[in-house]
């Protein structure tokens, strides 16, 4: 460099390799790259910047803002390599015999052009000088190329939704031939060949190629991943939902438009090459492709790349829409609205209503899958709380086969197109309010791999779906609270978002309501100074606080069995989506309301097991008076084998079960198996542990079992032991006990359970007779010193730190008060009192509204204990009406029968 300027260098930090690749800033449009690629050739004199020669341009450009890979320059290569690679290219064109003779073509504007061989760009020959020093001989430290820090690179997130639509797409193609041939010899070939024709003619209208043959497959080249990045803007199903519910409530016309050959009127930069299409090659040009001639025409794509759909209230401006349209593009009128990216529009104008749906699609998903009407059917496909971990993929080579021939991934991927796209099934009824709702939930922990907790959120506008989603969350939540507020977080996002789309359609919402079956989450999200148990907690959930303190939108609280979003957060039976009223078992009641007659009862077990044993739950069902009940459920930690379960007389889980009493057996039978017509009614067999030590109950069917009348296994125990039963048939005789009394003395226990550390205890009813009063006596230790409020809760669902057990159990619908108040909720107890050193003990505490037997029994509801005072329903809180502003729940336990 010094000898060919003459002058002595100063700073050789400039310098780079001659001849590296670089890339050097554009500033074109903000679609476009942000960087061309060029090879590094020198300086240029009194310039401040790198001479660049641009390969795709062929022109030499200036440039300080250059970006060099130099490292790629190491890798060395003989000159036997590139005259193979010579070959290689040479081999994968194909020329005529013939001399080479020029191809001339009119372009669209009517001149005359003539094509070129441009072969030298794709081969290249050149000799590399030999020399004696070979890459090995050099000190390997001149060759070590560093690299900046970079950040983890995680797989984009629209990846993942182009899966979905993947394996959905073989079955929305509706059996399209996706070959020439196949068009042919289909039944409807002469269609296709009129279609093929239509095609090819609007090809030759636009002059869109010209043949060359001189190309070497330029269409293989791979520059980057994208090429240049081009790409389609699609618009999101929920946009699709809103303007379908918007045509409703408005009852707006609704068309359907569709542009033919709409990838012809895009703006290309570079030379597009494409082979001839099947069934129109030009003769004795066999070997030559389409060249794209470039034009000035532009692309529109509206909505989903060449689908449209036009809504107004007046069908003239649609047909005006459509002139506009046509004059610039070969439309398709498609009529009425009534298919869309595989979903199909139904339409009431009489009633005002619109359905998408997706039934043709689901029918060919069974089809496909081999799904017929002999097929088995189920309700659920998985029980409720039913998990899946990764301690469930199969460990031997022989599982690993088996799986290999089921279509686990397939089916689950087509199911989930279906889930994007139309389920819940909308349905948008007229007269149903513009305004927007929102709802949120979260699971807890639900994740067995990652302990990682859903969030799960649904909007509604016009009293239909129209947006919602399940995600799970991307950090690990240490309470429910956490959970459920990052799950408000994301639902205020979506808020935001769809407010702004109503907005622009024309549609105001002054502000958004989101409802929320957490109250200490709403607390959170509202506190703006209350840090101590939140600190830990990423600063983008706290957005939520900034949107509800402007008043964008307003969170709000709702009882979990009236939170639709809950079905996003984890699998719910099949009476959840009906007008069924929910109940426990022996452990944990599900509803406020009395034990219905002739309909669907709905019950749950919690299980316990000693410390680091068995956990999970069984769930109960019985559809009407005299139909059988039906159990699934989930359990691990289990030793592997076989165990026997049962039902037991009494509720009372204390002492390691040892006081749940003897099986039950109202009838003075004798022990047997299930299948046995003589046997006590709470012989349910043997639970089988796999060698991971879970259990599985899929669709258990037994016909002695009830969850109403006067044999209810309502607040009894069930049981499971180490060992197999031997249904009767070893050496161990059975014992009796008989059903609940009524007219005589009934004895009840609830055993009282905190969070780890806290709050124990036990607290003992007693009813004598169905009219008398019911006394309380108890003792409980590990309580905050002060008063705290105490209720019987509607549900005996004790799981998510007893958020599950449902609101104050109230079946005459009242308001809350005071133990001592007549009109109030059944389940108002009052404060319980604790000392300093955090004992409570109830003493003759008699109350003459609730009962252990009867229509609103509260055997097999939850007592719930709170963290702060009660109020009575005088406090003027927002929740003192409700639940006296008692605060959030500190321990609880299932009310069971106790051993008589």
């Amino acid at each position: 460099m010094e000898i060919w300027s003459g002058k002595h260098a100063q700073d050789y930090d400039s310098l780079r390799i001659f001849g590296c690749p670089a890339y050097y800033h554009v500033k074109d449009g903000k679609l476009d790259p942000r960087a061309k690629k060029a090879i590094f050739v020198g300086f240029k004199c009194g310039v401040k910047g790198f001479k660049l020669w641009d390969l795709e341009d062929k022109k030499f450009v200036c440039s300080r803002d250059v970006t060099f890979d130099e490292a790629s320059m190491m890798k060395a290569s003989s000159s036997q390599q590139v005259e193979n690679k010579t070959k290689e290219v040479l081999q994968r064109v194909e020329f005529n015999a013939t001399p080479y003779v020029p191809v001339s073509c009119t372009s669209k504007k009517g001149s005359t052009m003539e094509v070129t061989p441009r072969v030298e760009e794709y081969v290249v020959s050149f000799d590399v000088p030999q020399n004696e020093e070979t890459i090995d001989d050099i000190d390997n430290d001149d060759f070590i190329a560093t690299k900046r820090p970079r950040r983890e690179i995680k797989k984009p997130g629209w990846l993942t939704k182009d899966m979905v639509v993947a394996y959905a797409l073989p079955v929305i193609d509706d059996d399209i031939p996706n070959t020439f041939g196949k068009a042919l010899r289909s039944s409807g070939s002469d269609q296709w060949k009129l279609v093929m024709e239509e095609e090819m003619k609007s090809l030759h209208q636009n002059q869109t190629w010209e043949l060359t043959r001189l190309v070497a497959k330029g269409f293989a080249q791979n520059e980057g991943i994208d090429y240049n990045e081009v790409f389609s803007p699609v618009v999101k199903h929920t946009s699709i939902r809103i303007l379908l519910a918007l045509v409703a409530e408005y009852e707006l016309e609704l068309a359907q438009l569709d542009v033919k050959t709409a990838f012809l009127h895009g703006d290309m930069k570079q030379e597009i090459y494409m082979i001839q299409p099947c069934g129109f090659r030009v003769a004795g040009k066999e070997n030559h492709v389409c060249r794209r001639l470039l034009d000035e025409a532009f692309i529109y794509l509206l909505l989903y790349v060449d689908d449209m759909l036009i809504t107004s209230k007046n069908r003239d401006e649609i047909e005006r829409l459509k002139k506009q349209l046509a004059s610039e593009f070969e439309m398709k009128d498609l009529g009425d609205a009534q298919r869309i990216l595989g979903m199909e529009i139904r339409r009431d104008k009489k009633n005002g209503s619109v359905w998408l749906t997706q039934e043709s699609y689901l029918k060919k998903v069974l089809e496909r899958f081999g799904m017929d009407d002999k097929t088995k059917s189920v309700c659920t496909p998985l029980a409720p709380n039913f998990k899946l971990s990764s301690s469930s993929c199969p460990r031997s080579q022989e599982e690993r086969d088996y799986m290999a021939r089921v279509p686990y991934a397939s089916v689950v991927g087509s199911l989930m197109y279906d889930v994007v796209c139309t389920r819940p099934d909308i349905s948008q009824a007229k007269d149903c309010g513009q305004q927007c709702v929102g709802y949120c939930d979260s699971d807890f922990a639900g994740n067995l791999d990652k302990r990682r907790s859903t969030t799960g959120y649904v909007f509604t506008l016009g009293g239909g779906l129209v947006s919602w989603r399940s995600i799970l969350q991307s950090t690990i939540a240490l309470s429910t609270t956490e959970a459920e507020y990052m799950a408000a977080t994301e639902a205020v996002k979506e808020a935001i978002w769809l407010k702004a789309l109503l907005g622009d359609l024309g549609v105001i919402q002054e502000n958004i309501a989101v409802f929320c079956d957490n109250q200490s989450a709403i607390f959170l999200a509202k506190n703006q100074t209350y840090h101590a148990r939140t600190k830990h907690i990423d600063v983008k959930y706290h957005y939520v606080r900034e949107i509800i303190e402007s008043g964008v939108v307003l969170l709000r609280k709702i009882d979990t069995k009236d939170n639709p979003s809950d079905m996003l957060t984890k699998s719910q039976r099949c009476s959840h989506f009906g007008d069924d009223d929910w109940l426990v078992v022996g452990s944990d009641l599900d509803k406020s309301s009395p034990r219905p007659h002739d309909n669907k009862v709905n019950a749950i077990a919690v299980i316990t097991g000693r410390e680091g044993g068995p956990k999970g739950s069984i769930f109960f069902s019985q559809d009407g008076d005299h139909g059988p009940t039906i159990l699934n459920g989930y359990l691990h930690g289990l030793p592997p084998g076989h165990h026997g379960f049962h039902v037991h007389a009494a509720g009372d889980t204390r002492h390691e079960c040892n006081s749940a009493g003897s099986h039950f057996d109202p009838h003075n039978m004798s022990h047997g198996g299930k299948e046995d017509e003589h046997r006590h009614v709470g012989d349910l067999g043997n639970l089988f542990g796999d060698v991971y030590g879970n259990a599985y109950l899929s669709h258990f069917l037994d016909n002695k079992i009830r969850l109403t009348g006067p044999d209810s296994i309502i607040g009894r125990a069930i049981v499971i032991h180490k060992d197999q039963d031997d249904f009767g048939r070893g050496f161990v005789n059975s014992t009796k006990s008989t059903g609940v009394p009524h007219g005589n003395k009934v004895n009840a226990i609830a055993v009282i359970t905190g969070r780890e550390g806290g709050p124990k205890g036990s607290i003992f009813f007693y009813q004598d007779g169905d009219h008398g009063p019911t006394i309380l006596n108890g003792y409980l230790h590990g309580l905050p010193p002060g008063h705290h409020g105490f209720h019987v809760h509607a549900a005996g669902d004790t799981r998510h730190e007893c958020n599950s057990a449902g609101s104050h159990f109230n079946p005459h619908n009242m308001l809350h008060g005071s133990k001592e108040d007549e009109h109030r909720h059944a389940g108002d107890l009052g404060n319980l009192i604790v000392d300093a050193y955090g004992n409570a003990y109830l003493s003759h505490f008699l109350d003459n509204k609730i009962r252990l037997t009867g229509p609103h029994s509260i055997i097999g509801r939850a007592i719930v204990i709170h963290k702060d005072q009660d109020d009575f329903g005088r406090g003027g809180h927002n929740d003192s009406k409700s639940t006296g502003h008692a605060g959030e729940r500190i321990a609880c336990g299932v009310i069971g029968l106790l051993s008589y």
